[in-house]
Order: C-alpha cells, then sequence, then structure tokens
C-alpha cells in the first residue's frame, strides 16, 4: 500500500506541473493567438491574465482541501480520493476543449475547478498517517516528499518537451488529464477502501466542531508554523510562475527551453 501512496502523489504533482511550461507562452505568444479575447490586448494586459490564471489554482484549493478532508474524514479516504481526481481530470478536459474553441473563460472556469478537486496529496498524506506505525511514519512521509519532488520535476519536464515536440500547447493538458485516470484507475485496484467506524466519525466531527480552521490559525505556539510555509510556498510558487513570464517576456523562450532553464537555475 504505501507505494501505491507514493504513485498517487508522485502522479498527481506530475499532472499539476505539466502545463506550467505552456501557461506563460499560451498568453503571451502573438503568433499563435490561441484566445480570441486577448486579441488586441497589450504585454501589460496579457501578464495581468495570466497571473490570474494562475492564482484561479491556488483559491480553488484554498476552498476545495478542507471541504474534502472533512469528507475523507466522515465517509473514507479512497472514496473522496477518486472523486477528487475525477474532477481534476475534467478540469483538464475544460481545459483542453478551451484551447481548441478559444474560449478564455472556459479555461478561467476549468482552472478554477481542477485547483478546487486538486486535493490529493492532503488526502494522501492522510491515509499514510492513518496506515503507519511510530517508528515507519518517518520513513513512509520521507518517501512521500521524494515523490512529491520528483513530480516536481518529471512533469514541467515532460510537459514542455510534448509541447514543443508537437507544436501542440494542449498536449501537456491532456497529459494531465492521462496522468489523473491513471492514478484513480491505480486507486480503484490496488488501494483498499478502509471506511471509517462510527465511533472514528464521531471523533472527527467533534475535531472539527472543536477546533475550527481559525482557531488554528490563530493558535500562538503554531502561527510561525504557518508563516513559515505560507512564506516558502510563497517564494517558490512565485518563483516557478513567474521565472516564465521573465524569460518568454526578455528572451522569447518557448516551453521547449523553459523547464531547463528553469531547473539549471534552481540546482546551480
Amino acid at each position: 500500500m504505501q507505494w501505491a501512496i507514493c504513485l498517487t502523489v508522485l502522479l498527481s504533482v506530475a499532472g499539476f506541473s505539466m502545463p506550467a511550461p505552456v501557461l506563460t507562452p499560451l498568453f503571451l505568444d502573438t503568433e499563435k493567438e490561441l484566445f480570441t479575447a486577448l486579441q488586441g490586448l497589450d504585454q501589460v494586459a496579457r501578464v495581468w491574465w495570466l497571473g490570474a490564471v494562475i492564482l484561479l489554482y491556488p483559491i480553488g484549493q484554498l476552498f476545495g482541501a478542507p471541504l474534502f478532508g472533512r469528507y475523507s474524514d466522515r465517509i473514507g479516504r479512497k472514496q473522496v480520493l477518486q472523486f477528487t481526481l475525477l474532477g481534476v481530470a475534467t478540469g483538464y478536459l475544460g481545459m483542453v476543449v478551451a484551447i481548441y474553441t478559444g474560449s478564455l473563460w472556459l479555461l478561467v472556469i476549468s482552472r478554477l475547478g481542477a485547483g478546487f478537486f486538486n486535493s490529493n496529496v492532503a488526502i494522501a498524506q492522510a491515509i499514510a498517517a492513518d496506515i503507519s506505525t511510530p517508528e515507519s511514519k518517518p520513513r513512509l512521509f520521507a518517501r512521500i516528499n521524494m515523490a512529491l519532488n520528483l513530480g516536481w520535476i518529471i512533469g514541467p519536464l515532460s510537459g514542455g518537451y510534448a509541447a514543443y515536440a508537437w507544436n501542440d500547447y494542449s498536449l501537456p493538458f491532456v497529459f494531465g488529464m492521462s496522468l489523473a485516470l491513471v492514478n484513480m484507475l491505480m486507486i480503484t485496484l490496488w488501494l483498499p477502501g478502509i471506511k471509517p467506524s462510527a465511533e472514528q466519525r464521531q471523533q472527527a466531527q467533534a475535531r472539527h466542531l472543536q477546533t475550527s480552521r481559525w482557531a488554528l490559525l490563530k493558535d500562538a505556539k503554531l502561527a510561525p508554523l504557518f508563516a513559515l510555509t505560507l512564506f516558502s510556498y510563497l517564494a517558490i510558487s512565485m518563483y516557478f510562475s513567474y521565472f516564465n513570464v521573465y524569460t518568454v517576456d526578455v528572451f522569447d523562450f518557448g516551453p521547449r527551453k523553459l523547464p531547463g532553464v528553469l531547473y539549471a537555475s534552481v540546482f546551480r
């Protein structure tokens, strides 16, 4: 079961990060001009639209992850994980259709929806916490962290080179959708469905009632850790998202060069 959880995390992160190299060219490439709503807009307006689309994904996660986390406590991790992966795949399908039809608003809605359903890593970590012992927990979570980082490497590299090789900006989204469906099938076949007992559901409900998200944020002991996590992820997200804008705008890089330059600058 442990390797199935690690593969779930790897495929989820790879599917999420796969479109990263094409999002910036998708908005700044004036030669292809895939979206009719962007025609005639200057560079500044295009960058604003790009920033909004990038922002929508974590906004969706902000509202979706706590909701699906509560449901996974009540009805079971496996069922919720399957449902969220189906939602992510549907979101990527909407993005593919948006690119082919030139509908910017469909891309916006699909991006928000995919983010809303993408709570897979958090649920996989909850499963790991449920099945591990105090002795095995550090080793299992270390493997999950390795799978997470490996997904960040595999996703952008494969997505960028696929878009370049076939000259099609929709391919990374197609691959992301495919990974979500493969992940869902793998979970269906290999991850046992463990439904919480009535006592466990009552305990989970009691925890949610006693400790709200706002109460946790106000906890003096946890606040520094939350702040450190927030700024760390903010720095990483801004770098991975807006470094592409700089290289495309200044050097006119495409999907093939963006992943290589990005990781070269990180590991230099």
